[in-house]
């Protein structure tokens, strides 16, 4: 017997049968358990069972697409359908305006807006970025558990009901729910193709310049909604041709999505392209344990506060900027009008213009300074706000620009490089729930502004730019690479779907299958029984045949090769640090 004979690997316990078509036309993946590293030799191999150490054929449907062609596709994705969209408020809410949305709840011979009617429109901007920090947490988790391909399906789903609810939703019907929760649905749903299309980065060795360019093209989506100013564009057949162009983004990311979490950089990589792969989903025990583990360490908590917090900032701004400008351009409407629609929404969302430098200061000086940036830009637009001159507003927006650029990319580029790369969407989950909960605080923020400070934000700015200025002294917090303990911190376990050899899992197939057919109701009934004869027969042959016990050994044995490994680094770092301190 060579060397050879005695070698094998956990792919190659992949049996024909469970790399097989199912009967629903869905591919399933292995149900055992690939680790970052394969072991390098056993000297015992598995036994009662003759394997190929072949590795399998492509799957039908499937192709290979360069990763510089992929990273263009998913730009192109972003630009029309992502979370952005909902940043370019200014020319939505004019167009509220003008179409007298909630106009109803003013005095009868009111022609300007009302604190009322304000306080609904900002709502609808409230809303949509509260559900964007929602989706960041829903779709960050989602990318971890079943995949980039699959979450970003389910996100453009999400956008065209959005869109569908804004082109029919109305101010007097369920109080304009139809437009804030559509227009939230935009976001949301976008985000889960956004954050999806983040996956596409680890592709690439040096990841700074293109995480910049992701998260700046993110911005360039509130463009979109300028076309709304054009001489007779309506609302609904607006957003009803918008619909339509998501579900074409949909067909799009269907074919060119990568189904798995990119974990390594390589020049090109294996989609599904027209088959119907679903990958099987990874326990989230595994992740809310190794999150645990990362929190451990302290400095996430202050990524947490000061994404979250920059966050109510951008947000509350956002939504308050067009009260801010009406009440500086005074009856200059006109004005005031080319502001909102076009000044605000081109400056503010030009972060496309800062990315590449914000990308090559994180590659050279380091993370700490990026840090303080962020915090320098945003205290000079708060800064610019206290001034009633629009001119002094407009260099405001450049800041805020900037700042946003800079917050976006540190929020992709800093979980990415600084942390475990297979906890990426769980951290990204954790991250944004701490932004979901300080941006509630918009609701209240506003209703007091409106309602006891007669639209005044002079306190409100105040009270924001405060913990700005503490966030200087945590600067020691900032992380500028991995900590090289936390590569270890993820092993991987069984997933969570069973055996392909189950009933349940033959049943569910040919449930999927007939779920759309209602005509094969009389056959399902038939075959159901005939499922649970086989996969009982073939769940008694495995037992027999003692296939689960050489499963489970050879997995038992390959975790516990992990954790010595990880054990015997963890001694050595100590003995190390003993040595370093006599």
């Amino acid at each position: 017997m060579t060397k050879d004979d005695l070698t094998w690997s956990p792919r190659a316990l992949q049996l024909p049968a469970q790399r097989s078509l199912s009967a629903s036309n869905l591919w399933v993946s292995s149900p055992i358990p690939t680790t970052g590293e394969t072991p390098k030799d056993y000297t015992q191999p598995p036994a009662k069972l003759v394997l190929s150490p072949k590795t399998p054929p492509p799957r039908s449907g499937t192709y290979e697409i360069n990763r510089y062609v992929l990273f263009c596709i998913c730009c192109v994705l972003t630009v029309l359908c992502s979370g952005g969209l909902i940043l370019g408020f200014g020319p939505f809410y004019t167009t509220l305006v003008q179409e007298k949305q909630w106009h109803e709840l003013c005095n009868a011979t009111s022609t300007t807006v009302c604190p009322k009617q304000e306080i609904r429109l900002q709502y609808t901007y409230s809303t949509s970025f509260l559900l964007l920090s929602a989706a960041n947490a829903i779709f960050g988790l989602s990318i971890d558990i079943i995949g980039p391909r699959v979450s970003a399906l389910l996100g453009l789903v999400l956008a065209m009901l959005g869109n569908i609810l804004v082109s029919i939703g109305d101010s007097t019907v369920a109080n304009g729910l139809g437009i804030i929760l559509g227009y939230g649905l935009v976001g949301m749903g976008g985000m889960g193709l956004f954050l999806s299309s983040f996956q596409v980065i680890n592709l690439f060795e040096a990841q700074g310049l293109p995480c910049s360019i992701m998260s700046s093209i993110f911005n360039i989506s509130a463009y979109v909604y300028m076309l709304l100013k054009i001489p007779g564009v309506a609302r609904q057949s607006f957003f009803e041709s918008y619909a339509i162009l998501v579900a074409i983004c949909f067909c799009v990311c269907f074919l060119c999505f990568p189904a798995k979490n990119i974990h390594k950089p390589n020049k090109t990589i294996r989609v599904p392209g027209f088959n119907c792969y679903i990958p099987r989903p990874r326990k989230p025990t595994i992740l809310l344990e190794g999150l645990k583990k990362t929190l451990s360490y302290g400095d996430l908590w202050h990524f947490a506060f000061f994404f979250g917090w920059l966050s109510l900032i951008m947000s509350f701004t956002a939504g308050a900027i067009p009260s801010i400008i009406t009440k500086t351009a005074g009856q200059n409407f006109a004005k005031a009008d080319i502001y909102i629609n076009y000044f605000f929404p081109l400056i503010s969302n030009s972060t496309y213009l800062f990315a590449p430098l914000i990308g090559y200061c994180i590659d050279t000086i380091g993370f700490r300074g990026v840090f303080a940036g962020c915090l320098l830009f945003t205290q000079l637009f708060l800064l610019t706000l206290f001034i009633p001159v629009l001119e002094v507003q407009l260099l405001g927006f450049l800041f805020m620009s900037i700042a946003q650029s800079t917050l976006y990319s540190l929020q992709f580029a800093y979980i990415m490089i600084c942390y475990p790369s297979r906890l990426y969407g769980t951290l990204q989950a954790f991250i944004t729930s701490a932004s979901f909960l300080m941006c509630s605080l918009n609701y209240g923020i506003n209703t007091i502004a409106q309602t006891y400070l007669d639209g005044d934000y002079t306190y409100v700015l105040i009270f924001l730019t405060i913990p700005t200025i503490v966030l200087y002294c945590f600067q020691r917090c900032v992380r500028e690479m991995i900590e090289e303990e936390e590569c270890h911190l993820v092993v991987e376990d069984e997933a969570i779907s069973p055996y392909p050899f189950l009933a349940s899992n033959h049943i569910f197939r040919l449930a999927i299958m007939a779920t759309p057919k209602p005509s094969l109701a009389p056959l399902l009934k038939k075959l159901i029984p005939t499922c649970f004869v086989i996969g009982a027969g073939m769940e008694v042959f495995m037992v027999k045949t003692g296939f689960y016990e050489i499963v489970a050994k050879n997995e038992a044995e390959i975790r516990a090769v992990k954790r010595a490994e990880r054990e015997e680094y963890l001694r050595r770092k100590q003995e190390k640090q003993v040595e370093n301190q006599a």
